[in-house]
C-alpha cells in the first residue's frame, strides 16, 4: 500500500491525521507491513497492522477480545490496543481489510538472551498463560493438542509421499541449486536408518489428553521484547494474530527453539532455569514438559517439509529471499538433534512422558 492509503487508514480511528506514518519493516516470512504513526489528536507512538486478507471479522475480534482479557488479568505485556470512535478496536478500511492499532512497544527480540533474560521471559509467558486459562467464553478444555495431531498427520502423509515423488517437472525446481542442495541434504537424513525411525516415531503417536486453551501458537523470538541497554526487563509481547486453543506447552517450545544456545538436544534440559521460573507461577504436567520437547523436534521435520512445499513444489515467492535461506538453514542445522531425539526419546508415547 502507499503512504497515502496508510494514511487514509489512520483517519478511521478517529483521532485526526497522521502527523508521522514511517514503515517499521515486515513482520514474519508473508510481508506484512508494520507501520509507525502518531496522531494529531494523541500523544505517543503507535504500531498500525492489518490483518490477514482472507482473516473474518470474528476471527479478528476473538484476538483483540483475548489480548484485552490478558492485559485485564495481569500480563501487561501485551500491548494496549486502541478504539476507534464507537469503541471497536478492529478497524476495517474500504477494500474489506480488517486493521487493528496498538500503543508503539519499546524494546528489542534477542535470539540468545542471558539466563536472567530467559528467567524473565518464561515468566512473562506463564503469566499470560494464566490470564489467558481464564478467558472468558472459553470453557477448560482437555484433549489431543491440535498441533500434535496436524504434525503426526504431516508426518504420515510425507512417509506416504516422500520429497522425491513431490518435484514438479521430473525433478526439476524454480529454486536455486543452494536451496534444493540444503533439501537434498535433509532428505538423505530423513532417509537414513535413524531418518526412519524418527518419522515412524512421529506417525505412530497417539497423542494423550493435555490441557488445552487459548495460547499464542506463534510466539517466537521476535514477539518477545526486551528493554533496551542490556535490561532482562521483559517491554512487550507481540502478535497474536495467530492466536488460538492449544497446549501452553507450543508457545513454549517455539520460544525455547527459537532461542540460539549449544547444550543438551532436549530443550527442557537445555534450559532448565528459565522454565523453573515458568513452573513456579504455572506448573508443567509431565505431559506438557515432555511435549515441549516434541513439539520441537517435530516442528524441524514439519517446517523443513512446509518449506519444501512453499519453494519447491508450489515455487512460492517471499518478500525477503535471505530470510528464507537463513530459516531453512536453521531448520537443516537443527535436524540431526531432532532426528536423534525423535528416533530415541519419540519411540515413547505421550501417555508415557520422559
Amino acid at each position: 500500500m502507499t503512504s497515502e492509503e496508510i494514511r487514509r487508514v489512520c483517519t478511521l480511528w478517529g483521532y485526526g491525521p497522521a502527523t508521522v506514518c514511517e514503515p517499521l519493516g515486515a513482520t514474519g516470512f508473508s510481508g506484512a507491513a508494520l507501520h509507525a504513526v502518531q496522531f494529531a489528536g494523541i500523544a505517543g507512538r503507535h504500531v498500525l497492522k492489518a490483518f490477514a486478507a482472507d482473516a473474518p471479522r470474528e476471527r479478528c475480534e476473538w484476538v483483540h477480545h483475548l489480548m484485552r482479557h490478558a492485559r485485564a488479568a495481569g500480563a501487561t505485556e501485551v500491548p494496549e490496543m486502541l478504539a476507534s470512535a464507537d469503541g471497536r478496536t478492529v478497524v476495517t478500511a474500504a477494500d474489506g481489510r480488517h486493521w487493528e492499532l496498538v500503543r508503539f512497544v519499546g524494546g528489542r527480540p534477542c535470539e540468545s538472551p542471558s539466563p536472567a533474560a530467559a528467567d524473565a521471559a518464561l515468566e512473562a509467558v506463564a503469566r499470560l498463560h494464566r490470564a489467558l486459562a481464564s478467558l472468558p467464553g472459553t470453557a477448560p478444555l482437555r484433549g489431543p493438542s491440535p498441533g500434535a495431531v496436524r504434525r503426526i498427520e504431516q508426518v504420515r502423509a510425507l512417509l506416504r509421499r516422500p520429497w522425491s515423488m513431490r518435484l514438479p517437472d521430473g525433478g526439476s525446481s524454480a529454486i536455486d541449486g543452494g536451496m534444493l542442495g540444503s533439501f537434498q541434504a535433509a532428505e538423505r537424513m530423513l532417509l537414513s536408518a535413524e531418518g526412519a525411525k524418527a518419522l515412524r516415531a512421529v506417525a505412530e503417536r497417539e497423542p494423550a489428553v493435555v490441557p488445552c486453551q487459548a495460547v499464542v501458537r506463534d510466539l517466537w523470538s521476535d514477539h518477545v521484547l526486551f528493554e533496551p541497554a542490556g535490561s532482562t526487563r521483559v517491554a512487550g509481547i507481540v502478535d497474536f494474530h495467530a492466536a488460538g486453543v492449544d497446549t501452553p506447552a507450543t508457545d513454549i517450545a517455539r520460544l525455547l527453539g527459537s532461542w540460539r544456545s549449544t547444550g543438551s538436544a532436549s530443550l527442557v534440559e537445555r534450559w532448565r532455569e528459565p522454565l523453573a521460573s515458568y513452573e513456579r507461577m504455572r506448573p508443567l504436567t509431565a505431559e506438557e514438559r515432555w511435549l515441549i520437547d516434541w513439539l520441537h523436534a517435530s516442528a524441524v521435520v514439519c517446517g523443513l517439509d512446509n518449506w519444501f512445499r512453499w519453494l519447491v513444489e508450489e515455487n512460492r515467492q517471499f518478500p525477503d529471499g535471505n530470510r528464507v535461506a537463513a530459516r531453512v538453514s536453521r531448520l537443516l542445522d537443527d535436524l540431526p538433534a531432532a532426528v536423534a531425539w525423535l528416533a530415541a526419546g519419540g519411540s515413547i508415547g505421550l501417555a508415557s512422558p520422559v
